[in-house]
């Protein structure tokens, strides 16, 4: 629902920015656009595949991240050879007083990611046999400051901070057998781009929000392939 409600909580949020009183009515605009928003999601509905089988077979977690003034957002799918759905997303609106660049909070997504990529590995690990771990975002800037050296200078605290955490996240992950890559996704391919943008509940129901975009449904050695034709080299941390 993340890609929903992203919509319906900056509303809300510029609800409580125009600081009114318990009694005060909403304004012309406000009170349109919440009734817009009732209109919007009024008898909405949508089944989701919950069940995942024990098995031995290989699966592979592939998950998204993107930032924008608006919002942060990742949304996670599991992979197997013959389908991906959407398991797992998280987003949160950016603060009111932006005090960060876009590929700082581009970088903060990527980091959401990866602890995403932890928490669904510890549910998942006894359910099935993870394999790799893939993590993209559709910034360069972002993933050039991670893939940068250990010794690398300049980058500032927070960036600092987010390159330690998430290459703690990688090492406790990797020490139990899955890989993890990192990697860059076109914007329009990038299904959490459209959980920080939002979506009209129409658009919704048949977005590629819910299986991802139509590379990751192949087969993964065909992936790889796909990818590289895409985007052209794999970053790897």
């Amino acid at each position: 629902m993340d890609i929903l409600l992203h919509i319906y909580l900056y509303i809300l949020q510029s609800l409580w920015a125009a600081d009114y009183a318990w009694d005060t009515p909403l304004s012309n605009s406000h009170s349109t656009a919440w009734r817009e928003i009732l209109k919007d999601i009024d008898k909405w509905e949508k089944r989701l595949p919950r069940y995942i089988n024990r098995s031995d077979a290989s699966v592979n977690i592939i998950i998204f991240a993107d930032a924008s003034q608006n919002a942060i957002a990742t949304c996670a799918y599991l992979k197997t050879d013959n389908d991906c759905h959407l398991i797992m997303a998280k987003s949160k609106l950016s603060p009111i007083k932006g005090i960060s660049t876009i590929p700082k909070m581009e970088m903060n997504a990527i980091t959401i990611a990866t602890r995403l990529a932890l928490a669904v590995f510890k549910n998942l690990c006894t359910a099935a046999h993870i394999k790799d771990i893939i993590i993209l975002s559709d910034s360069e800037i972002a993933l050039k400051w991670l893939n940068a050296p250990e010794d690398r200078k300049g980058l500032g605290v927070l960036v600092t901070n987010r390159r330690i955490e998430i290459r703690n996240i990688v090492m406790e992950i990797m020490a139990k057998g899955p890989t993890i890559q990192f990697g860059y996704v076109p914007t329009h391919l990038n299904p959490a781009d459209c959980a920080t943008r939002g979506l009209v509940a129409k658009e919704f129901s048949s977005h590629f929000w819910w299986n991802g975009p139509q590379y990751i449904t192949k087969h993964l050695c065909r992936f790889w392939v796909e990818i590289d034709r895409i985007i052209g080299a794999f970053l790897i941390l």
